[in-house]
């Protein structure tokens, strides 16, 4: 480490936030679970599985606890998970730069 404790290549003042936001997963939520996390439809999070980056999402955003995960921490079974446009469940992995899309599930139509 150099001297003064600063290691090379850190990043640090205004644009620390910007580098370590882009190094995290993305969820995109829509519909009832976008009003439930305050509107915001996008979400940044820490986790390498969707498990654990829904659990961090749940965590930051305390209304959306039980909505998609259970009790048992799996994806409840009315709401589908996509990552990177791919299906998705618990033990997926989760790249630093991905994106999560958490959809409700559609019923209804004609009969």
């Amino acid at each position: 480490m150099p001297v003064g404790g600063i290691a090379d290549g850190a990043v640090y003042g205004s644009h620390a936030n910007e580098s370590r936001e882009a190094a995290m997963p993305v969820v995109k939520l829509r519909g009832p679970l976008k009003r439930l996390a305050g509107g915001r439809g996008d979400h940044r999070v820490e986790g390498a599985t969707v498990r654990e980056a829904l659990a961090a999402l749940e965590a930051a955003e305390p209304a959306l606890a039980g909505w998609i995960l259970d009790e048992r921490a799996c994806v409840r079974r009315h709401i589908n998970v996509f990552v990177d446009g791919e299906y998705g469940r618990e033990d997926t992995p989760v790249g630093d730069e991905a994106r999560l899309d958490v959809l409700p599930a559609i019923s209804g139509g004609e009969r």
